[in-house]
């Protein structure tokens, strides 16, 4: 699966579990304490800011950002300079950040966070990471790698698609815990 594909899947599956909770209302006007919804003050983060310039040097190489964030987007990408491609085409990394910034006033306060980080996977068998965030994993699927990090209010979604060759000698683990702690690290607490 491309890591286009990879992060429209992802990002279908995070929208179908967050839209039930930011339309829940009251219903008759009258305020039920299960579904009122109060915000959280969690700020927006941008997701160019995501990665460090060093991680992406070891994971692409020679870069250039290729878009983000675009007027309330929630996503930015790098990928291997024009200049740089090989003949497997350019590797790339795409970041697609989610913010909690509702939720129920009883109840678990962190469930919209903990459904996008579910829908992230995709579907996908998660492998834990240890990184000191609230949860965080890694995927393998087809060329791509994904990781998954959340940390309170916030899901972080890196997907890295390399060329073939790096890929054929990528050790996905520490590739991915290299990325779980970068996110971790510049996610609001």
């Amino acid at each position: 699966m491309s890591s286009r594909a990879l992060f429209a899947r992802a990002s279908v599956a995070a929208l179908a579990v967050l839209a039930p909770v930011a339309c829940s209302s009251g219903g008759d006007g009258g305020e039920d304490i299960r579904t009122k919804l109060v915000a959280t003050g969690a700020k927006d983060v941008q997701p160019c800011e995501m990665l460090s310039s060093s991680t992406l040097k070891k994971i692409i190489g020679s870069f250039e950002q290729k878009s983000g964030p675009i007027k309330e987007s929630s996503s930015c990408s790098w990928a291997t300079r024009a200049d740089s491609v090989g003949d497997d085409g350019p590797t790339s990394v795409v970041v697609t950040i989610s913010v909690q910034k509702r939720r129920v006033a009883r109840g678990d306060f962190f469930g919209e966070a903990k459904a996008s980080f579910r829908g992230f996977q995709s579907g996908n068998t998660c492998n834990g990471i240890s990184v000191g965030a609230s949860e965080s994993c890694w995927y393998g699927s087809g060329p791509s790698l994904g990781v998954v990090v959340r940390r309170g209010y916030y899901v972080a979604l890196v997907v890295y698609t390399p060329e073939s060759q790096t890929l054929a000698h990528l050790n996905r683990k520490d590739v991915s815990k290299m990325l779980a702690v970068d996110l971790a690290a510049r996610m609001p607490v």
